[in-house]
């Protein structure tokens, strides 16, 4: 009398191991529920982290390098794939403006506010821009957004708005905001590789002040720090008159 030699195994097999269940079914059990093999994937690289090696290196570009119509390439391919990201958008207007494309640059800036609201360093890149084209009002609500917004540590922004003030002929608050500009401006004195730059800045905000010796007190030693300066000083609107 012959003996089948089948049998079924009932239940969940996902903890045998294929040598057992080939073992098994040499041996005539039918095996009802297999093990499924493991399927190996091979993960992609995080987006995240793409888009972060890939801003930084737009920036090295743009700011180490100086290469601006590179970074722009880039920062064209993050916002193709990320047209949301903020970071990138201010970035393309600073790639732009190196480039001498203001209007595009601008329009980049307001691309980066309209995605994040509190953005001061693009606020004070547009003030710069509106007053560069003589929209003083436009210029004034950007500075006041920067100042707002984290930079009131800034000796450019107390700058400009003082500038601003000036301008639409409020003398004693424009005063009060190119002195704040002129004690930061002292403050980061001690930074050895802007020096001649903080310097330069300082004449220029005394002689809006009126204070003409000390204007050219400090512009002499910015010239003697870095001779490009003297240039600079003949072409600088804050210096007329003292150059």
């Amino acid at each position: 009398m012959s003996i089948k030699k089948t049998a079924v195994v009932i239940g969940a097999t996902g903890n045998l191991g294929s040598a057992i269940v080939a073992a098994l079914e040499k041996a005539g059990v039918t095996i009802k529920n297999k093990p499924v093999p493991e399927k190996k994937t091979r993960r992609g690289p995080d987006p995240k982290l793409r888009l972060a090696l890939d801003y930084d290196r737009a920036q090295e570009l743009l700011w180490d390098e100086e290469k601006p119509a590179a970074a722009l390439e880039l920062l064209d391919k993050i916002l193709a794939q990320h047209p949301r990201d903020a970071d990138s958008w201010f970035e393309k207007g600073n790639a732009l403006d190196a480039l001498g494309k203001f209007d595009g640059a601008a329009e980049a800036w307001q691309q980066c506010l309209g995605l994040k609201k509190k953005y001061p360093d693009a606020n004070y890149n547009l003030a710069n821009y509106y007053k560069e084209c003589g929209m003083l009002s436009e210029a004034q609500a950007q500075i006041d957004a920067a100042l707002a917004n984290g930079l009131k540590s800034s000796p450019e922004a107390w700058h400009i708005r003082g500038q601003l003030q000036l301008a639409a002929g409020k003398k004693s608050t424009a005063v009060a905001d190119l002195q704040k500009a002129l004690k930061l401006y002292q403050k980061n004195l001690k930074d050895e590789n802007e020096r001649a730059e903080f310097l330069f800045q300082m004449a220029c905000v005394s002689a809006l002040l009126a204070d003409t010796a000390t204007a050219q007190d400090y512009l002499r030693q910015a010239i003697e720090l870095d001779a490009t300066f003297r240039k600079r000083a003949k072409t600088d609107p804050d210096l007329k008159g003292i150059a």
